[in-house]
């Protein structure tokens, strides 16, 4: 099956060279925005007896399908107390039904708690019209933040997997305006700003009284 995005070779992501630094809290992550790294595109769908996250044809034994997923986490604003909520794009392209052409982002809402050490369960709480995301209020991504090596230099990463429709799991890093991935993002090709810009950013909570108050 030919890609239309070419996957590098593994081993762009290693470990760490220096330790992790000491994380007080996650509010370090508010207003950042995370990628799936090239090489982590790969993804597998397995279609059988239902239609499919793609919508493909039902068949029949079951197959494995090898897909390309490419999704941008906003982490839009973080509670210290261990919470983190946001928007979501996904894109899903399967070559060899698509001639390589890439279909348009499916967008959604993302909460989840994060605890002190950096585990966190993502909900897709809104359905923006999605087909990655296809039910409101589910369980969709499980991670953890994890200190690595990318590129040669050492920072935060995101392990990310997800089940739903199709697995994936992959390393996610920080894109930042400038960044070299900030502007062509892999698989698609277009800006974090252009690829994001059907997500609707969730309202942020009212302010709520403490235990303590």
């Amino acid at each position: 099956m030919t890609s239309p995005d070419p996957i590098p070779a593994l081993g762009a992501v290693k470990p760490p060279l220096t330790p992790a630094p000491h994380v007080r809290d996650w509010t370090l992550l508010k207003d950042t925005y995370w990628i799936v790294y090239p090489e982590y595109t790969i993804a597998y769908e397995l279609q059988g007896n239902s239609l499919g996250t793609l919508t493909l044809p039902k068949t029949d034994p079951a197959t494995i399908t090898r897909i390309l997923d490419q999704t941008v986490y906003h982490i839009q604003e973080v509670d210290p107390r261990g919470y983190l909520w946001g928007s979501v794009a996904v894109t899903l392209v399967d070559p060899s039904w698509d001639n390589g052409s890439h279909p348009q982002p499916s967008y959604g809402t993302l909460l989840s708690p994060i605890t002190p050490t950096g585990d966190w369960i993502l909900s897709t709480t809104v359905n923006q019209g999605a087909t990655a995301l296809q039910q409101p209020s589910q369980t969709w991504a499980t991670g953890k933040m994890v200190w690595m090596n990318v590129d040669g230099t050492d920072q935060w990463t995101m392990e990310n997997w997800k089940v739903g429709g199709y697995v994936h799991w992959a390393y996610m890093i920080q894109a930042k305006p400038g960044d070299k991935y900030w502007n062509d993002l892999p698989v698609v090709h277009q800006s974090i700003p252009e690829f994001m810009a059907g997500a609707k950013p969730p309202v942020n909570p009212v302010p709520y009284p403490t235990a303590n108050n």
